[in-house]
């Protein structure tokens, strides 16, 4: 993460104030709209997560073509960005779940970041294979 990268304490500390103010936010702006049937906050901080994670996966997958995107004669590229993403997983699982715990039984962002990446990268694979991505 470029503005808050796992080798630094004080912005790990700062994502989860920020995480932290942001779920207040939420609690108090679900009760000043009264709604009959609010979205649970951890629902709000998982989608707000995800979006995050798929703007990450665009920008590993950005990354990854510079230095020679897919190809129909090797299958690098693939093996590469699969190197890379497990990379961001593990970071994810044992780096950002524990600062980012505020929903402890509803929301693991080390498990939601595999799924979602895991369920991306699968559909670019799909896609690479079925032809897409080779001219």
């Amino acid at each position: 993460m470029k503005y808050f990268p796992s080798s630094s304490r004080e912005k790990l500390a700062d994502l989860k104030s920020t995480v932290d103010l942001l779920t207040s936010i939420t609690f108090f702006r679900m009760k000043v709209l009264e709604l009959a049937s609010p979205p649970r906050a951890s629902n709000v901080v998982r989608e707000c997560a995800k979006a995050c994670m798929q703007a990450t996966y665009q920008l590993m997958f950005e990354s990854c073509c510079e230095d020679g995107g897919p190809s129909a004669d090797s299958v690098k590229f693939w093996f590469d960005f699969l190197d890379y993403m497990m990379r961001v997983i593990e970071d994810d699982k044992h780096i950002y779940t524990p600062v980012l715990n505020q929903f402890p039984q509803e929301l693991n962002i080390g498990n939601l970041s595999a799924a979602t990446l895991w369920q991306l990268y699968k559909t670019d694979l799909q896609m690479a294979l079925e032809g897409c991505f080779f001219n």
